[in-house]
C-alpha cells in the first residue's frame, strides 16, 4: 500500500484521498492514518468494513467534496 500511495503522490502531488472503513480488519485504520499523515493525503473514515463504502459511494464523494 505504501509504494502505491507514494507513487501516486509523487506523480500527482498531494491530491491523494484515502477512503477507509473504521471497522476494516484487513488494514487497521491507524496504519492508513499514519501513511496519510506521512504523505499529506486526506483520509475519509467511514463507519463500515473493508470495501463496503461503495454501497453508498455518493455520500463518500459528497463528503470528500465538502471537505475541500
Amino acid at each position: 500500500m505504501r509504494l502505491m500511495a507514494c507513487a501516486v503522490t509523487c506523480f500527482f502531488g498531494t491530491k491523494v484521498t484515502f477512503v477507509h472503513g473504521e471497522l476494516d480488519t484487513v488494514t487497521e485504520i491507524e496504519r492508513v492514518r499514519s501513511l496519510a499523515t506521512e504523505i499529506q493525503a486526506r483520509l475519509i473514515v467511514t463507519d463500515d468494513v473493508h470495501a463496503s463504502y461503495w454501497k453508498d459511494a455518493l455520500s463518500v464523494v459528497d463528503s470528500a467534496e465538502s471537505d475541500k
